[in-house]
Formats: structure tokens, sequence, C-alpha cells
């Protein structure tokens, strides 16, 4: 457990919750990994007891942070991968949002007569199965209303009804009381963003892609994924977006839209004072890799099914493989999208902020140099900036 006195924001759950350290000391999955359906069975009676919101936000509040106790043993002692790390929180992430949508319902009895379907799409690295230690969890939320019930019911009545279930489940996730916050829940990817409904008919979304969809909407939807609820209308709602995220015609004028969104990026960072770099939006960083995978996938992803993939690592490995960028180019970035990744997941791992900037202190920058097995920190800033030069040649290379 001194593995633990890395991170101080599971160090004050375990003080708060002594019983959790005897859970966590006979746990078999210490040296091996939980998926989505492990975590739900191992905790459904515990939920089942919950007759209430405060009670099911304080149990899931709990398993929450058990696990992440895990997961944290389980890195910091390198019991696993860099990637089955991602893999195990988005589990985790996947989870909570399944039993938060299964509270509510269990709270809020349909009331027509004939039920509709309800699924929760992941978006971003909670989508594509790589999430972080302290992260947003990127989702949208979609129904469909069977044919016999649309001509019966008011749509207006169901819609009123899911757009409060979207608030709900939201509110279980991301509130924070007493006992912490599960996940902050990021709903800005939903069909016109902020000012958009919270909850999605299939068949108005897929109007709405059709219609208005944007550059930046077929790149985020490369790692849509269903997460929570109803499965089977989660990939209808894959089988339908797919025309339009992967085209059968080449569109290199894809690259120069996100390139576009990277320069606004930049420039908003260059207003951002008192700050170290950060690891995920500044030049040579973590969004460009991301931003350099999602081009190819969405200039050649209609044609190469290979590169239909979610995960950036693996995009990168069929990029290699079907020689579509220099082989070099592929092993290099794949050794930089871990690196950076890695030193985010410990920057975030001690005090559960959302951050993805380098500590500006002295002492915590070597805290942090010891965290990631350097002798001193500028050997760990050496090897950030070694990484950034490549990642911003690359991507600055990108249809030129």
């Amino acid at each position: 457990m001194s593995l633990l006195g890395r991170s101080i924001f599971i160090i004050e759950f375990l003080k708060r919750n002594p019983e959790a350290i005897q859970e966590l000391a006979v746990s078999k999955y210490l040296n091996q990994k939980k998926d989505k359906n492990t975590l739900l069975a191992e905790n459904q009676a515990r939920f089942q007891a919950c007759t209430d919101a405060v009670e099911i936000k304080k149990a899931i509040r709990y398993f929450k942070y058990v696990e992440m106790a895990r997961i944290l043993i389980r890195n910091f002692s390198e019991q696993t991968t860099f990637e089955e790390t991602g893999q195990e929180l988005s589990c985790l992430g996947a989870a909570c949002t399944e039993l938060a949508q299964e509270a509510y319902f269990k709270m809020h009895p349909w009331k027509f007569s004939v039920p509709c379907s309800f699924t929760t799409i992941g978006m971003g690295k909670l989508g594509g199965y790589d999430l972080n230690l302290s992260s947003d969890i990127d989702i949208i939320y979609i129904f469909d209303v069977p044919e016999e019930l649309s001509t019966t019911a008011p749509m207006a009545e169901i819609f009123e009804k899911y757009t409060h279930a979207a608030e709900n489940i939201t509110q279980l996730l991301q509130d924070r009381t007493d006992d912490g916050i599960v996940f902050r829940v990021d709903l800005e990817l939903r069909p016109q963003g902020k000012s958009g409904a919270l909850v999605n008919s299939l068949d108005s979304i897929m109007t709405y892609y059709e219609i208005a969809g944007a550059s930046w909407e077929r790149s985020a939807l490369i790692k849509a994924n269903p997460i929570a609820g109803d499965m089977k209308l989660g990939q209808n709602f894959l089988k339908r977006i797919l025309p339009f995220v992967y085209r059968r015609t080449i569109d290199p004028s894809i690259v120069l839209d996100l390139k576009k969104m990277k320069e606004k990026i930049n420039i908003e960072m260059k207003n951002v004072k008192n700050q170290g770099f950060n690891l995920k939006l500044g030049i040579g960083g973590i969004r460009e890799i991301e931003f350099f995978t999602s081009s190819f996938q969405l200039v050649y992803g209609g044609r190469e099914i290979l590169l239909r993939d979610r995960n950036t690592l693996r995009v990168l490995k069929v990029l290699k493989e079907l020689k579509l960028i220099p082989a070099t180019d592929a092993t290099q970035l794949h050794e930089a999208y871990q690196f950076l990744r890695k030193t985010e997941n410990y920057i975030q791992a001690r005090e559960e902020r959302q951050t993805h900037c380098l500590p500006t202190e002295d002492y915590e920058l070597t805290v942090l140099a010891k965290m990631m097995k350097f002798e001193t920190k500028e050997e760990l800033l050496e090897k950030i900036s070694k990484h950034t030069h490549i990642v911003a040649d690359c991507f600055n290379n990108l249809a030129s």
C-alpha cells in the first residue's frame, strides 16, 4: 500500500474508508485486469440495495475509488501496461455510467405501455478505451421510439422523460459530494454542443449529421462506442453513422480542417499564463498525435477497413503496416504517445486534478521525475522535449 503514497486523493479516501484497505488486500485482481462485466457483476448486489439518489451517489463513489486504488496499485507496481491502464479506467467509466443509468430508471419507472430504447455513447478516450486517470468522460445520450409507441404517445412527453433522465444520470456521476466525484461529464460533443438538446432521438441525430455535420464531428465520431444501456441501439447508431464518418471518396481537405483546429488551440494556449507545458494541447503534444492519426483515418478509412479503429496506438500500427507513413515515424509517434500519456497520468494521480500541465515548481517537477524513474527533472524535461519535437515535425508535414 506504500505505493499509494504517490496518490494523495486515494490516501484520503482510504483514511475515510479503512474497510476498503481490507477489500483491496484480498482482491485477486491486483495482478489481472477487470472488464466492465466483471465490475458490474461484483457490485450489482450493493447497488440493488440502494433506494434513493443519496445512497446511489455514495455507493457509486465508493465503488469508483476502490477500483481506482486497485488500478493505481497495478500501475505503480508495474503489474500492468499503459494500454491496460487505459482499458481498465475506461471499463470503470462504462460500468459507473451503466450503474447510474440503471439506478435512474429503477427510481423513475417507465410509464408508457411500450418501452423505448436508451443508450449512452462513449466518445473521446472513453470510447477508445484509453481513458486518463483523471479525465472527463465525453458522452452522447440517444433514445429510440418503437413504431407502435410513436403513434400513441406524444413525442414531446417522451423527449421530456429522456431529457430528465440525461440530467439526472449526469448528476449522479459528476456531482461533488463529501465522498468525492465519480467522473466529470462532458456533453459538448452532442449535436450543436452547449446549445443542443441533452438527448437526441436516433432519427433526429442522424438527420443532423446528414444535413449539418462538420469535419470535427466526423473526427470525434471515430471513437464513438456504446458503453451503457441498449447495446443494440448503440450498434445501430454506429452502423448508420459509418457513411458520414468514413467516406468512399478521398477528401484531403479534412487534413487542413484539423490543422486549422490545432492552430486555433495554439493561439488559445499562448494566452494561458503561469502554467507549465501542456502535454495534451501544447505544440508537439498528445492532441497533435491524435489529429495526425485521425487525418489518415478520415482520408483513407472509407477504403481501408483496418483504419476504422478507436484506439490511437493501434491506428499507428495499422498506418505502418499499410505503409501510409514511414515506419520510423510510426514507431516514434507510438513511443511519444505512450510517454506523454504516461506522464499525464502520473501528474493526475497525485491529486485527481484534471490537469495536463507539467508542474512549475522545482520540487513538484522533481517528484514527477522520480515517479517516472528519472534521476533529475532535467532528464525528464529533455525526454519530453525530444518527443514533442518529433511529434510537431510529423504533424506539420501533414499535407505539406
